[in-house]
Protein backbone atom coordinates (compact mmCIF):
# COMPACT_ATOMS: atom_id res chain seq x y z
CA UNK A 1 0.00 0.00 0.00
CA UNK A 2 1.53 3.45 -0.90
CA UNK A 3 2.29 5.35 1.73
CA UNK A 4 1.62 9.12 2.47
CA UNK A 5 4.99 10.11 0.94
CA UNK A 6 4.57 8.15 -2.02
CA UNK A 7 0.66 9.86 -2.53
CA UNK A 8 2.38 13.78 -1.83
CA UNK A 9 5.04 12.24 -4.52
CA UNK A 10 2.50 11.22 -7.08
CA UNK A 11 0.70 14.57 -6.75
CA UNK A 12 3.67 16.34 -7.35
CA UNK A 13 4.87 14.29 -10.09
CA UNK A 14 0.99 15.30 -11.72
CA UNK A 15 1.18 19.02 -11.21
CA UNK A 16 4.81 19.14 -12.68
CA UNK A 17 3.84 17.43 -15.67
CA UNK A 18 0.36 18.83 -16.12
CA UNK A 19 2.09 22.07 -16.02
CA UNK A 20 3.79 21.41 -18.93
CA UNK A 21 1.86 19.51 -20.82
CA UNK A 22 -0.98 21.98 -20.69
CA UNK A 23 0.32 25.27 -20.93
CA UNK A 24 1.95 23.75 -24.37
CA UNK A 25 -1.61 23.59 -25.91
CA UNK A 26 -3.65 25.52 -23.78
CA UNK A 27 -2.59 28.32 -21.48
CA UNK A 28 -3.42 27.97 -18.32
CA UNK A 29 -2.05 28.65 -14.57
CA UNK A 30 -4.19 26.35 -12.57
CA UNK A 31 -1.04 23.70 -12.23
CA UNK A 32 1.48 26.40 -12.03
CA UNK A 33 -0.26 27.82 -8.83
CA UNK A 34 -0.79 24.53 -7.55
CA UNK A 35 3.15 23.51 -8.13
CA UNK A 36 4.08 26.61 -6.19
CA UNK A 37 2.03 26.21 -3.58
CA UNK A 38 3.13 22.96 -3.03
CA UNK A 39 6.77 23.82 -3.39
CA UNK A 40 6.19 26.63 0.10
CA UNK A 41 4.29 23.15 1.55
CA UNK A 42 7.25 21.33 1.21
CA UNK A 43 10.00 24.18 2.36
CA UNK A 44 7.27 24.81 5.45
CA UNK A 45 7.14 21.80 6.55
CA UNK A 46 10.60 21.27 6.36
CA UNK A 47 11.08 24.41 8.76
CA UNK A 48 8.48 23.11 11.03
CA UNK A 49 10.16 20.33 11.77
CA UNK A 50 13.67 21.49 11.27
CA UNK A 51 14.56 18.74 8.95
CA UNK A 52 17.53 19.15 7.00
CA UNK A 53 16.91 16.96 4.01
CA UNK A 54 20.41 16.46 1.67
CA UNK A 55 19.87 18.32 -1.48
CA UNK A 56 22.62 16.79 -3.87
CA UNK A 57 25.24 19.28 -4.94
CA UNK A 58 24.43 19.72 -9.04
CA UNK A 59 20.62 20.53 -8.12
CA UNK A 60 22.20 23.09 -5.40
CA UNK A 61 24.10 24.77 -8.33
CA UNK A 62 21.61 24.46 -10.86
CA UNK A 63 18.68 26.47 -8.48
CA UNK A 64 21.70 28.82 -8.12
CA UNK A 65 22.33 29.26 -11.37
CA UNK A 66 18.73 30.10 -11.84
CA UNK A 67 18.84 32.69 -9.05
CA UNK A 68 22.14 34.47 -10.73
CA UNK A 69 19.96 34.18 -13.81
CA UNK A 70 16.62 36.12 -12.84
CA UNK A 71 18.69 38.66 -10.75
CA UNK A 72 20.88 39.83 -13.56
CA UNK A 73 17.18 40.11 -15.63
CA UNK A 74 15.51 41.89 -13.16
CA UNK A 75 18.43 44.43 -12.44
CA UNK A 76 17.94 45.02 -16.87
CA UNK A 77 14.81 45.20 -17.03
CA UNK A 78 15.23 48.21 -13.62
CA UNK A 79 17.52 49.27 -16.08
CA UNK A 80 15.52 50.06 -19.25
CA UNK A 81 13.72 52.83 -19.95
CA UNK A 82 9.63 52.15 -20.30
CA UNK A 83 9.80 48.79 -18.37
CA UNK A 84 6.74 47.92 -17.10
CA UNK A 85 5.58 45.71 -13.82
CA UNK A 86 4.29 43.07 -16.98
CA UNK A 87 7.91 42.87 -18.18
CA UNK A 88 9.05 41.35 -14.26
CA UNK A 89 6.87 38.32 -15.46
CA UNK A 90 9.59 35.60 -16.91
CA UNK A 91 12.37 36.14 -14.58
CA UNK A 92 9.93 36.27 -11.50
CA UNK A 93 9.02 33.23 -12.78
CA UNK A 94 12.50 31.48 -13.50
CA UNK A 95 13.44 32.88 -10.00
CA UNK A 96 10.34 30.46 -8.60
CA UNK A 97 11.33 27.78 -11.07
CA UNK A 98 14.37 27.53 -8.71
CA UNK A 99 12.67 28.11 -5.77
CA UNK A 100 10.88 24.32 -6.74
CA UNK A 101 14.06 22.92 -7.95
CA UNK A 102 15.34 22.98 -4.68
CA UNK A 103 12.30 21.86 -2.86
CA UNK A 104 11.96 18.77 -5.34
CA UNK A 105 15.68 18.13 -4.88
CA UNK A 106 14.36 17.38 -1.21
CA UNK A 107 11.94 14.73 -2.50
CA UNK A 108 12.34 11.05 -3.88
CA UNK A 109 10.58 11.85 -7.45
CA UNK A 110 10.08 7.97 -9.25
CA UNK A 111 11.32 7.64 -12.35
CA UNK A 112 7.98 6.79 -13.80
CA UNK A 113 6.81 10.20 -14.01
CA UNK A 114 9.31 11.31 -15.37
CA UNK A 115 8.85 8.62 -18.09
CA UNK A 116 5.24 8.84 -18.84
CA UNK A 117 5.11 12.60 -17.77
CA UNK A 118 7.04 13.16 -21.25
CA UNK A 119 4.45 11.06 -22.86
CA UNK A 120 1.98 12.79 -21.06
CA UNK A 121 3.33 16.11 -22.80
CA UNK A 122 3.32 14.65 -26.08
CA UNK A 123 -0.19 13.35 -26.08
CA UNK A 124 -2.24 17.01 -25.18
CA UNK A 125 0.48 17.99 -27.73
CA UNK A 126 -0.90 15.54 -30.63
CA UNK A 127 -4.36 16.20 -29.14
CA UNK A 128 -4.26 19.95 -29.74
CA UNK A 129 -2.59 19.26 -33.32
CA UNK A 130 -5.23 17.32 -34.78
CA UNK A 131 -8.08 19.61 -33.71
CA UNK A 132 -6.31 22.85 -35.11
CA UNK A 133 -6.97 24.60 -37.61
CA UNK A 134 -3.32 26.04 -38.66
CA UNK A 135 -1.02 27.81 -40.83
CA UNK A 136 2.19 26.96 -39.10
CA UNK A 137 0.94 24.89 -36.17
CA UNK A 138 2.24 27.50 -32.97
CA UNK A 139 0.56 26.28 -29.32
CA UNK A 140 -0.20 30.19 -28.76
CA UNK A 141 3.54 30.47 -28.81
CA UNK A 142 6.40 31.41 -32.01
CA UNK A 143 6.28 28.19 -33.69
CA UNK A 144 9.83 27.67 -33.69
CA UNK A 145 10.03 27.97 -29.79
CA UNK A 146 6.56 25.49 -29.58
CA UNK A 147 8.98 23.06 -31.92
CA UNK A 148 12.21 23.19 -29.51
CA UNK A 149 9.44 23.00 -26.11
CA UNK A 150 7.95 19.86 -27.93
CA UNK A 151 11.05 17.96 -28.96
CA UNK A 152 12.70 17.94 -25.37
CA UNK A 153 9.99 14.99 -24.80
CA UNK A 154 10.65 13.26 -28.20
CA UNK A 155 14.24 13.35 -27.62
CA UNK A 156 14.17 12.22 -24.03
CA UNK A 157 11.90 9.20 -25.25
CA UNK A 158 14.63 8.40 -27.73
CA UNK A 159 17.15 8.52 -25.01
CA UNK A 160 15.30 6.34 -23.07
CA UNK A 161 14.62 3.88 -26.07
CA UNK A 162 18.69 4.06 -26.70
CA UNK A 163 20.13 3.82 -23.05
CA UNK A 164 17.67 2.32 -21.22
CA UNK A 165 17.22 -1.27 -20.70
CA UNK A 166 15.87 -1.99 -18.21
CA UNK A 167 12.73 -0.17 -19.43
CA UNK A 168 9.18 -2.46 -18.99
CA UNK A 169 7.30 -2.77 -21.94
CA UNK A 170 4.69 -0.59 -21.14
CA UNK A 171 6.95 2.08 -20.96
CA UNK A 172 8.88 1.05 -24.31
CA UNK A 173 5.66 1.47 -25.89
CA UNK A 174 4.84 4.68 -24.52
CA UNK A 175 8.04 6.07 -25.50
CA UNK A 176 7.68 4.48 -29.09
CA UNK A 177 4.59 6.53 -28.95
CA UNK A 178 5.76 9.76 -28.01
CA UNK A 179 8.80 9.50 -31.03
CA UNK A 180 6.12 8.72 -33.51
CA UNK A 181 3.67 11.07 -32.37
CA UNK A 182 6.14 14.49 -31.49
CA UNK A 183 7.85 13.73 -34.50
CA UNK A 184 4.41 13.93 -36.32
CA UNK A 185 3.76 17.48 -34.48
CA UNK A 186 6.90 18.73 -35.23
CA UNK A 187 6.65 18.38 -39.00
CA UNK A 188 3.30 20.01 -38.28
CA UNK A 189 5.10 23.95 -36.80
CA UNK A 190 7.07 23.29 -40.43
CA UNK A 191 10.56 24.75 -38.37
CA UNK A 192 13.59 24.23 -39.91
CA UNK A 193 15.72 24.27 -36.83
CA UNK A 194 14.13 21.12 -35.68
CA UNK A 195 16.46 19.10 -38.21
CA UNK A 196 19.45 20.72 -37.06
CA UNK A 197 18.77 19.97 -33.48
CA UNK A 198 18.13 15.98 -34.81
CA UNK A 199 21.01 16.13 -36.30
CA UNK A 200 23.27 17.48 -33.65
CA UNK A 201 21.51 14.72 -30.77
CA UNK A 202 21.96 11.64 -33.32
CA UNK A 203 25.61 13.01 -34.26
CA UNK A 204 26.30 13.18 -30.35
CA UNK A 205 24.37 9.74 -28.83
CA UNK A 206 25.34 7.37 -31.65
CA UNK A 207 29.09 7.59 -31.07
CA UNK A 208 28.30 7.64 -27.23
CA UNK A 209 26.20 4.62 -27.80
CA UNK A 210 28.89 2.41 -30.07
CA UNK A 211 31.07 2.91 -26.84
CA UNK A 212 28.96 1.55 -24.04
CA UNK A 213 27.87 -1.44 -26.67
CA UNK A 214 31.93 -2.10 -27.06
CA UNK A 215 32.21 -1.89 -23.29
CA UNK A 216 29.02 -4.28 -22.78
CA UNK A 217 28.66 -6.13 -25.68
CA UNK A 218 25.11 -6.74 -25.63
CA UNK A 219 22.07 -3.73 -26.82
CA UNK A 220 19.86 -6.02 -24.18
CA UNK A 221 19.94 -7.16 -21.04
CA UNK A 222 20.38 -10.68 -20.59
CA UNK A 223 17.07 -10.53 -18.88
CA UNK A 224 15.41 -8.52 -21.61
CA UNK A 225 12.98 -11.09 -23.29
CA UNK A 226 13.87 -9.95 -27.74
CA UNK A 227 10.19 -11.49 -28.06
CA UNK A 228 9.02 -8.85 -25.33
CA UNK A 229 10.91 -5.58 -27.19
CA UNK A 230 10.08 -6.93 -30.99
CA UNK A 231 6.10 -7.54 -30.02
CA UNK A 232 5.25 -4.21 -29.45
CA UNK A 233 7.48 -2.68 -31.98
CA UNK A 234 5.59 -5.12 -34.61
CA UNK A 235 2.20 -3.78 -33.46
CA UNK A 236 3.17 0.05 -33.71
CA UNK A 237 4.46 -0.28 -36.81
CA UNK A 238 0.72 -2.52 -37.39
CA UNK A 239 -0.80 0.68 -35.98
CA UNK A 240 1.11 3.29 -37.90
CA UNK A 241 0.84 1.41 -40.83
CA UNK A 242 -2.91 1.34 -40.44
CA UNK A 243 -3.02 5.03 -39.57
CA UNK A 244 -1.18 5.99 -42.35
CA UNK A 245 -3.94 4.84 -44.76
CA UNK A 246 -6.79 7.01 -43.15
CA UNK A 247 -8.26 9.71 -45.03
CA UNK A 248 -7.70 12.47 -42.17
CA UNK A 249 -3.90 11.42 -42.04
CA UNK A 250 -3.22 11.79 -45.96
CA UNK A 251 -5.10 14.76 -46.13
CA UNK A 252 -2.93 16.96 -43.43
CA UNK A 253 0.58 14.79 -44.72
CA UNK A 254 -0.10 16.35 -47.98
CA UNK A 255 -0.65 19.88 -46.46
CA UNK A 256 2.57 19.34 -44.82
CA UNK A 257 4.59 18.09 -47.58
CA UNK A 258 3.29 20.81 -49.84
CA UNK A 259 3.79 23.60 -47.19
CA UNK A 260 7.66 21.92 -46.61
CA UNK A 261 8.44 22.25 -50.69
CA UNK A 262 7.04 25.93 -50.75
CA UNK A 263 9.65 27.14 -47.78
CA UNK A 264 12.33 25.14 -50.09
CA UNK A 265 11.26 26.90 -52.82
CA UNK A 266 10.87 30.11 -50.87
CA UNK A 267 14.59 29.45 -49.32
CA UNK A 268 15.95 28.99 -53.00
CA UNK A 269 14.40 32.38 -53.95
CA UNK A 270 16.04 34.14 -50.60
CA UNK A 271 19.37 32.47 -51.45
CA UNK A 272 19.40 34.05 -55.01
CA UNK A 273 18.20 37.57 -53.35
CA UNK A 274 21.30 37.29 -51.16
CA UNK A 275 23.67 36.34 -53.86
CA UNK A 276 22.44 39.74 -55.86
CA UNK A 277 23.02 41.75 -52.68
CA UNK A 278 19.36 41.89 -51.20
CA UNK A 279 19.32 41.02 -47.90
CA UNK A 280 15.52 41.06 -47.50
CA UNK A 281 13.72 37.78 -47.07
CA UNK A 282 14.14 35.15 -44.69
CA UNK A 283 17.23 34.07 -44.59
CA UNK A 284 18.45 37.39 -46.01
CA UNK A 285 16.95 38.93 -42.87
CA UNK A 286 19.00 36.42 -40.43
CA UNK A 287 22.28 37.04 -42.43
CA UNK A 288 21.89 40.86 -41.51
CA UNK A 289 20.93 40.27 -38.17
CA UNK A 290 24.17 38.48 -38.18
CA UNK A 291 25.95 41.62 -39.44
CA UNK A 292 24.52 43.47 -37.04
CA UNK A 293 25.65 41.11 -34.26
CA UNK A 294 29.19 41.17 -34.92
CA UNK A 295 29.06 45.06 -34.38
CA UNK A 296 27.59 44.59 -31.31
CA UNK A 297 29.99 41.96 -30.59
CA UNK A 298 32.86 44.50 -31.47
CA UNK A 299 31.42 47.12 -28.25
CA UNK A 300 30.84 44.80 -25.28
CA UNK A 301 29.25 46.23 -22.66
CA UNK A 302 29.45 44.55 -19.01
CA UNK A 303 26.02 45.08 -17.91
CA UNK A 304 24.12 45.49 -21.83
CA UNK A 305 22.27 48.05 -22.91
CA UNK A 306 18.83 46.89 -21.96
CA UNK A 307 15.95 44.75 -22.68
CA UNK A 308 14.47 47.31 -25.38
CA UNK A 309 15.19 45.31 -28.29
CA UNK A 310 14.39 48.05 -31.05
CA UNK A 311 16.74 50.56 -29.18
CA UNK A 312 19.94 48.28 -29.05
CA UNK A 313 18.98 47.48 -32.71
CA UNK A 314 18.66 51.22 -33.91
CA UNK A 315 21.91 52.22 -31.91
CA UNK A 316 23.90 49.29 -33.51
CA UNK A 317 22.51 49.67 -36.86
CA UNK A 318 23.64 53.59 -36.91
CA UNK A 319 26.89 52.90 -36.13
CA UNK A 320 27.40 50.74 -39.14
CA UNK A 321 29.05 51.26 -42.11
CA UNK A 322 26.32 51.54 -44.87
CA UNK A 323 23.46 52.12 -42.10
CA UNK A 324 20.40 51.88 -44.70
CA UNK A 325 20.46 48.96 -46.12
CA UNK A 326 19.73 47.49 -42.66
CA UNK A 327 16.95 49.87 -41.80
CA UNK A 328 14.13 47.12 -42.85
CA UNK A 329 15.92 45.29 -39.52
CA UNK A 330 13.85 47.38 -37.39
CA UNK A 331 10.68 45.63 -37.52
CA UNK A 332 12.23 42.82 -36.24
CA UNK A 333 12.03 42.50 -31.84
CA UNK A 334 15.03 39.76 -31.96
CA UNK A 335 18.75 39.24 -32.94
CA UNK A 336 17.43 35.13 -33.80
CA UNK A 337 19.74 34.18 -31.95
CA UNK A 338 19.49 33.60 -28.15
CA UNK A 339 23.57 34.49 -27.69
CA UNK A 340 23.31 37.29 -29.25
CA UNK A 341 19.97 38.68 -27.71
CA UNK A 342 21.40 38.11 -24.54
CA UNK A 343 24.57 39.61 -25.09
CA UNK A 344 23.13 43.00 -25.91
CA UNK A 345 20.63 43.17 -23.48
CA UNK A 346 22.29 41.79 -20.72
CA UNK A 347 25.88 42.46 -21.65
CA UNK A 348 29.15 39.94 -20.67
CA UNK A 349 27.74 39.20 -16.87
CA UNK A 350 24.41 38.40 -18.20
CA UNK A 351 25.77 36.36 -21.25
CA UNK A 352 28.11 34.32 -18.81
CA UNK A 353 24.68 33.50 -16.68
CA UNK A 354 23.14 31.91 -19.36
CA UNK A 355 25.78 29.99 -20.10
CA UNK A 356 26.46 28.66 -16.49
CA UNK A 357 22.18 28.46 -16.17
CA UNK A 358 22.87 26.33 -19.65
CA UNK A 359 26.07 24.54 -19.17
CA UNK A 360 26.21 23.75 -15.41
CA UNK A 361 23.72 20.92 -14.80
CA UNK A 362 26.20 18.90 -17.43
CA UNK A 363 28.92 19.70 -16.26
CA UNK A 364 27.85 18.06 -12.39
CA UNK A 365 25.68 15.75 -13.02
CA UNK A 366 26.42 12.19 -13.23
CA UNK A 367 26.96 10.29 -16.67
CA UNK A 368 23.13 8.80 -16.57
CA UNK A 369 21.78 12.55 -16.22
CA UNK A 370 23.48 13.79 -18.57
CA UNK A 371 22.45 11.74 -21.56
CA UNK A 372 19.10 12.53 -20.52
CA UNK A 373 20.18 16.56 -19.91
CA UNK A 374 21.03 16.36 -23.73
CA UNK A 375 17.27 16.15 -24.73
CA UNK A 376 16.49 18.84 -22.93
CA UNK A 377 19.69 21.49 -23.57
CA UNK A 378 20.17 20.68 -27.01
CA UNK A 379 17.15 22.28 -28.40
CA UNK A 380 18.19 25.57 -26.80
CA UNK A 381 22.19 25.63 -26.80
CA UNK A 382 21.41 24.23 -31.03
CA UNK A 383 18.36 26.12 -31.57
CA UNK A 384 19.37 29.17 -29.74
CA UNK A 385 21.36 30.09 -32.34
CA UNK A 386 18.31 30.44 -35.20
CA UNK A 387 16.07 31.42 -32.47
CA UNK A 388 15.22 33.41 -28.89
CA UNK A 389 13.15 30.26 -27.16
CA UNK A 390 13.63 32.23 -23.87
CA UNK A 391 11.69 35.31 -24.98
CA UNK A 392 8.66 32.69 -24.87
CA UNK A 393 7.08 32.71 -21.42
CA UNK A 394 6.24 29.56 -22.05
CA UNK A 395 9.65 27.92 -22.29
CA UNK A 396 11.03 30.51 -19.63
CA UNK A 397 8.37 28.16 -17.39
CA UNK A 398 8.71 24.67 -18.92
CA UNK A 399 12.50 24.32 -19.89
CA UNK A 400 13.75 24.61 -16.12
CA UNK A 401 10.86 22.13 -15.13
CA UNK A 402 12.24 19.36 -17.49
CA UNK A 403 15.83 20.02 -16.53
CA UNK A 404 14.88 19.89 -12.67
CA UNK A 405 13.02 16.92 -13.41
CA UNK A 406 15.39 15.07 -14.71
CA UNK A 407 18.29 16.24 -11.91
CA UNK A 408 15.96 14.69 -9.67
CA UNK A 409 14.41 11.37 -10.78
CA UNK A 410 17.44 10.24 -12.30
CA UNK A 411 19.53 8.92 -9.94
CA UNK A 412 21.27 5.67 -10.91
CA UNK A 413 21.74 3.31 -7.48
CA UNK A 414 25.11 2.75 -8.47
CA UNK A 415 28.05 2.99 -11.29
CA UNK A 416 27.53 -0.35 -12.68
CA UNK A 417 23.97 0.40 -13.49
CA UNK A 418 24.27 3.42 -14.56
CA UNK A 419 23.32 2.38 -18.16
CA UNK A 420 20.61 -0.47 -16.99
CA UNK A 421 18.03 1.51 -15.08
CA UNK A 422 18.14 4.90 -14.15
CA UNK A 423 15.48 4.41 -10.88
CA UNK A 424 13.21 2.44 -9.35
CA UNK A 425 9.86 2.85 -8.39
Amino acid sequence: MLTREAWFDIFLGILVFGSVATSIAYRTDLFNILLILSACFIWSKSIYRRESTAVSLVIRIWTFSLVIYSLVWFFSLYTTTGSTSQDYEKPAKVLACGFIGYQLGKRQIHWGFLSYGMSLCITFAVIFAVGHEYNRLEYGMNAGTAAYLVSIPVLFSITNLFFNKGVGRVEWVCSIITVIGGLWVLTETQTRGVLVILLCYFLTIIPIKVIIYHKQRSFFSPTTSKLGVLAPLAALVLVAAVVSQTTEFKSRFNIAVAKVENRMESMSHDISRIQQGDLRGSIGTRVALYHVGIEALKSPTFLGEGENSLANLTGYISSMENPQRYEFLKRNIHFHNQYLDLYTKRGVLGFLAFLVYLFAPLLFANSLQRLYLLSAILPLAVGGMIETPFNSSNFVTFYPLYVTFILVAVRPRSAESQFRRPATL
